[in-house]
């Protein structure tokens, strides 16, 4: 019998994207949450599914950033988009530092709502999740150059599952 781990990373997701900016809404609930000031106890949940919320995010654009890359240029994208992340630190600590010390804390959880409204609106309409595509049976094909990377997102019944391999 086969791990459950293995079992379990042999489904691909089908619609990464939507995981994504559907996480977008999840997050502004969370950070309202926080900004209404809750109750240690509460608090203390909800700065979990915070963690939570934000390590499926991170997760999920990281897979789907080396999923999509060329091979042969894998690793310098991956370096580029990772650096941008960490570049961008100081910036915001800074940017938000400077907000923190001139009203309160709890105003920087404010600038990441409309921020994930952002990306949620951007998302949307990026890829076309609307009351029409959410009633196709199939999910739709696609015409790409890495058609072959792509197709484990498109088609999860067709993709090897590691768990056939185990005797």
């Amino acid at each position: 019998m086969a791990p459950l781990p293995c079992c379990y990373s042999s489904f691909p997701l089908l619609h990464p994207g939507r995981n994504f900016i559907c996480l977008q809404l999840t997050r502004v609930a969370i950070l309202a949450a926080l900004w209404l000031q809750p109750p240690v106890w509460l608090f203390f949940v909800i700065i979990f599914l915070w963690g939570v919320n934000m390590g499926i995010t991170t997760t999920l654009v990281r897979t789907v950033v080396q999923e999509l890359a060329p091979e042969a240029h894998r690793a310098k994208i991956l370096s580029i988009f990772l650096f941008s992340f960490m570049a961008s630190a100081p910036l915001s600590s800074l940017m938000l530092g400077t907000l923190v010390e001139y009203t309160n804390p709890m105003t920087a959880l404010l600038p990441g709502i409309p921020i994930s409204i952002a990306i949620f609106v951007l998302g949307l309409y990026a890829t076309g999740f609307g009351p029409s595509d959410r009633l196709r049976s199939q999910p739709r094909s696609i015409d790409h150059p890495y058609k072959e990377t792509l197709r484990i997102w498109y088609s999860p019944l067709d993709a090897p599952s590691p768990c056939d391999k185990v005797p």
